[in-house]
């Protein structure tokens, strides 16, 4: 038996539903699986770290998907260390977890860079990626493997503007990439202009996607005039200058409650 494609997705399957063995029953018929689907599932750690036993065992896989699965730090490391017998990779989709809450990023970026020449496509939006996790993405533009890459989905993080400058840096250096996505990220004036100026000269540069920032009305009037009309450049509609304020707020609420719960254990 020879499996090309295989899709796991919205099976809710956590806790006693969750079958590791059954998993890595599937490992000596994926010689072949060039398309995994690992999604919505909701297994966490213990999910990604069965699925990694097969991604590494899937030496011809060209897409692989495993989003919304609340992976953690150390699912995400299961996958890096997999994703390197990955070469063929070209599609990586890791939407939607927790990579970027403390090593994940790290771990991922510095596994691609080394190891998967042909990644095309790379999305980790919602991941809770901070500005100190930027660096770790220059270090990927800047890799020759990356000179493939086309699209960088970083949307719903918080890389705000120190995070977005870092990065519009290193994307100014690269010349491969199409397409790039930073919406909601708290993102202002400062980090908007630098992007916009990263990009407005590359010739086969198609998207960028700065919508739902923060970005203040006289900075988006800079950004729209370095663009002059070019459709290059997203939607707009839905910045709000509040926003940043607004969620900082909930940061320091949540940061209050988390130190009450601590102090109540105590």
């Amino acid at each position: 038996m020879r499996i090309f494609s295989l899709a796991l997705a919205g099976c809710n399957l956590r806790g006693a539903l969750f079958d590791e063995k059954a998993l890595s029953e599937l490992i000596p018929y994926t010689d072949n699986l060039k398309i995994l689907h690992f999604h919505n599932n909701m297994t966490g750690d213990e999910g990604a770290i069965a699925i990694s036993e097969v991604v590494q065992k899937s030496p011809m896989l060209e897409n692989f998907r495993c989003s919304s699965t609340r992976v953690g730090t150390d699912g995400g490391i299961s996958l890096a260390e997999a994703l390197g017998a990955c070469v063929n990779m070209n599609k990586l989709d890791l939407r939607d977890n927790l990579f970027g809450v403390e090593a994940g990023p790290k771990e991922i970026v510095n596994a691609l860079k080394l190891s998967v020449p042909g990644l095309e496509v790379l999305e980790l939006a919602g991941n809770e990626i901070t500005a100190a996790a930027a660096p770790v993405f220059v270090i990927l533009l800047g890799a020759g493997a990356a000179q493939n890459l086309k699209k960088l989905g970083l949307s719903e993080n918080n890389l705000k503007d120190e995070g977005t400058i870092v990065i519009a840096k290193a994307v100014e250096e690269q010349t491969g990439l199409r397409e790039l996505d930073l919406s909601s990220n708290l993102i202002q004036r400062a980090g908007a202009r630098t992007l916009a100026k990263a990009v407005v000269n590359k010739e086969e540069f198609e998207l960028l996607n700065i919508n739902g920032n923060a970005i203040s009305d006289v900075g988006l009037d800079e950004v729209k005039d370095i663009f002059n009309g070019s459709d290059v450049l997203g939607p707009l509609d839905e910045n709000d200058i509040d926003l940043f304020h607004v969620l900082d707020e909930e940061g320091e609420l949540k940061a209050k409650l988390r130190h009450l719960n601590v102090e109540s254990e105590e």
